[in-house]
């Protein structure tokens, strides 16, 4: 969005921008799935998200061996949505 918003500024650097005004997280090694790893979620009138029952991961990390327990608590929550829905939604 940045990029092309800013395109026509001869001066502006996006990499720049971004270690300027973000707080980036450190991705290496197993911290990276860390920082995609996310809890149940909790339920409230506040909120029009669908609240997951177990741990989750955000998508295209699942293929990863060593978080097979994540994998389940997908599956289950999978299950859970359409048990309660009859179709898992497309985002969240």
């Amino acid at each position: 969005m940045f990029k092309r918003y800013f395109k026509n500024l001869s001066n502006f650097d996006l990499s720049k921008f971004i270690y300027e005004y973000f707080n980036l997280p450190n991705l290496s090694g197993n911290n990276f799935s860390n920082i995609l790893t996310r809890p149940p979620d909790i339920l409230t009138l506040e909120n029009s998200r669908l609240a997951l029952l177990y741990p989750h991961i955000v998508p295209d990390l699942s293929a990863l061996p060593h978080k097979l327990n994540l994998i389940e608590n997908m599956i289950d929550n999978f299950v859970n949505l359409i048990d309660k829905y009859d179709f898992i939604p497309d985002g969240n």
